[in-house]
């Protein structure tokens, strides 16, 4: 009886743990001996026009953590502030979240609140799909059209680059999943049991993120959303009439999601993209553009939420049948990756029973048991094989965490200690208890009220936030070497010597390395308004600029800056590297209008200002009245002019593509035969 059930055990780990190692095998063929000719140089993304993009985050008493990520992911993301807006999705009964969006929405133009029409807490795809409403009614008021929708939890670090690279593949793919890792603090002695809940999370995304959602995306299988940092295109979500995109009968609305778009023929893109940036160390490193977020960091919490996801996925999201349904027009990959996903709430469950059978070896080792696995026996031979896809599936497991969150972190997961670590002992504890939960769920049903939104749906089971300090933000954050080494523009080498040197005689690193020739004032310009959130204006080149007899034409050039579009109430001021530190401040006192800053080179600033009554050509002239009667702001209607030089498009072309469809008609009335016989008309009656 004993020899059976080792038997039993040993065969069902066995043919449970073979798709693991086909995927394996996938990756080691795909990734290391086959070359990555898809890699995205980042120049690339700074060439494409930029698009309106909508970042859509769902909040239920989330006045703790909101203000902070909406301001981080402001402050860090590298993408002009006009060309995106975030829509925050809150209930009429959560006053205190509602009050910190108002403020945030006061304090940034691109951010705007969303009350839902229901009292939450409704289910998350609820609170999504109403918002996507009204981000529709919002684009008809506007005359805008938002190129893509990205979803995002409302304690997520967003990458800095992300919306870059969404603006340059919703163009190329219907939908984007970009990778998620958990965050983790630094490894040490002290705090490796009090993480150890937080390093599950970071073990499993780390081997899912790194090494199985490749090897899906590039199989051609299914790639499940992973319910946040992802986008739909437009193209996409117009297909549902901007209604109900999210299942909202799911706990998984997410992987459902993923699953329907599978259905209907579409394809989900997984992102996994890197960026060259130096440490605190003076290293340089590969940094992923990725999602960060703070996961559940104990057994219940844990246990709870990867009970929805359990219970979602694999009981509600897809059925065995509908797998194999010859309606559904999968190919085999996408088959097999969706049973992969479904026989989760079983495999789960042979942990316990694993364990027991170790437990049972190692003591019959010392006491007179009867031996479960005769040397020479099949089940011997299970056991030999289950030993090497063990040992295989640990250095699967320690190569991506060593490459997400370095080699301290993948020896404390997989060796700590050898053979069984305690990590993995206690990742898999929790999905047992998840998965015994999850079977408890599906046979009883969740028959409670509180469990059922006002649609019949499921309520939102959300688990509680925190975010990160200031201090660790900045880390974050991108400064002007990181743009550099992004750019190609320097050498690791060339940024550190420069580095040394700019403490060394007090200097800001841009004026050493302009200085050295290591960099143009152009180029040093460029990457400084980027890290600055500004523009930076090649004046010459665009011919732009009001007229300046109005202006202390001296004072501007103590100042080294020149105006260059003036509405009623703005400004917009091109400075050098060499203006005064306050010369924001000094402007708007005399000019008493508010003042924002664009960057440019000295000398064309300085030959702007040589001739004082100079004025843009027609063109520009109607964008400076479309900024005037509020169809662009002074940023969009710079980017116009930038990408229509650089793109050689004609303005409505590039208005139209940015998705500011209402500048476009306007400048098309205005410079059509027609509009110009009614504007001489005016001008002469």
């Amino acid at each position: 009886m004993i020899y059976w059930i080792g038997f039993c055990i040993a065969l069902l780990f066995i043919l449970f743990s073979l798709d693991d190692i086909a995927w394996d095998f996938v990756v080691i063929i795909k990734k290391y001996f086959q070359k990555d000719t898809n890699k995205i140089p980042l120049e690339a993304l700074d060439n494409e026009i930029p698009q309106l993009l909508a970042i859509i985050i769902a909040a239920w008493h989330e006045d703790n953590v909101i203000g902070d990520v909406i301001r981080n992911l402001i402050e860090s993301t590298q993408y002009p502030r006009s060309m995106y807006h975030i829509f925050i999705g809150v209930y009429p009964n959560d006053e205190k979240t509602i009050n910190v969006v108002k403020e945030l929405s006061e304090e940034f133009p691109n951010v705007h609140g969303i009350i839902n029409n229901k009292p939450g807490p409704t289910s998350k795809a609820q609170n999504i799909n109403y918002v996507i409403t009204q981000i529709r009614q919002f684009e008809d008021e506007k005359g805008w059209i938002f190129s893509s929708f990205t979803i995002h939890d409302s304690e997520d670090v967003v990458h800095p680059n992300e919306l870059k690279m969404t603006n340059y593949l919703i163009r190329r793919h219907e939908a984007l999943q970009f990778a998620v890792f958990p965050l983790q603090e630094m490894p040490k002695l002290s705090n490796i049991f009090p993480n150890m809940t937080t390093g599950t999370y970071a073990d499993e995304f780390a081997e899912n993120h790194f090494h199985t959602m490749v090897a899906r995306s590039r199989t051609d299988s299914v790639v499940p959303s992973a319910g946040t940092g992802f986008a739909l295109s437009r193209e996409l979500v117009a297909e549902t009439d901007f209604e109900d995109i999210l299942p909202e009968n799911s706990l998984t609305e997410d992987y459902k999601l993923s699953f329907l778009l599978i259905q209907r023929g579409h394809r989900l893109h997984y992102v996994l993209e890197t960026v060259e940036r130096l440490d605190n160390r003076g290293k340089i490193v590969s940094e992923f553009i990725a999602t960060r977020s703070r996961f559940p960091a104990t057994f219940k919490t844990a246990v709870k939420q990867k009970t929805r996801w359990i219970y979602g996925i694999t009981m509600q999201s897809i059925h065995f049948k509908e797998i194999w349904s010859k309606k559904n027009n999968f190919n085999f990959q996408q088959r097999y990756s969706l049973f992969r996903d479904w026989k989760a709430k079983f495999s789960n469950l042979l942990v316990l029973p694993g364990y027991l059978i170790f437990i049972y070896f190692l003591l019959s080792l010392i006491l007179p048991l009867q031996p479960m696995y005769p040397v020479g026996s099949v089940s011997w031979y299970f056991c030999i094989v289950l030993t090497v896809m063990m040992f295989e599936r640990q250095f699967m497991r320690t190569v991506a965490i060593e490459n997400i969150y370095g080699w301290k972190s993948a020896i404390i997961a997989c060796f700590l200690p050898p053979i069984l670590p305690f990590r993995m002992v206690w990742g898999n504890l929790i999905n047992f208890t998840a998965t015994v939960k999850a079977w408890q769920m599906y046979f009883k049903g969740t028959t409670n009220k509180k469990e059922k939104s006002r649609k019949g749906g499921k309520t939102w089971v959300k688990t509680d936030h925190d975010f990160l300090e200031k201090d660790v933000l900045k880390r974050f954050h991108r400064n002007l070497g990181d743009l550099l080494l992004e750019n190609k523009m320097i050498s690791p080498e060339d940024l550190k010597l420069a580095l040394i040197k700019s403490h060394e005689e007090n200097k800001r690193i841009g004026s050493v390395l302009k200085e050295e020739g290591k960099l143009s004032e152009e180029f040093l310009l460029r990457e400084l308004a980027a890290v600055k959130h500004t523009l930076y204006v090649p004046l010459q080149s665009l011919q732009v600029g009001p007229r300046l007899d109005h202006f202390n034409i001296e004072l501007l050039k103590e100042l080294f800056a020149c105006p260059i579009i003036e509405t009623d109430d703005s400004l917009i001021i091109a400075i050098s590297d060499i203006s005064p530190i306050d010369v924001q401040d000094r402007l708007e006192k005399i000019s008493r209008k508010k003042v924002e800053i664009v960057y440019s080179t000295l000398n064309d600033i300085q030959t702007a200002l040589a001739e004082p009554v100079k004025r843009i050509n027609l063109k520009n002239s109607d964008i400076e009245n479309c900024v005037s009667e509020g169809y662009l702001t002074a940023e969009q209607a710079l980017l116009t002019l930038i990408y229509h030089e650089k793109s050689c498009k004609p303005i409505n072309e590039v208005l139209q593509e940015m998705g500011l469809l209402s500048a476009a008609n306007r400048l098309w009335n205005t410079q059509s035969y027609y509009g110009k016989f009614k504007k001489t008309f005016r001008m002469l009656f």
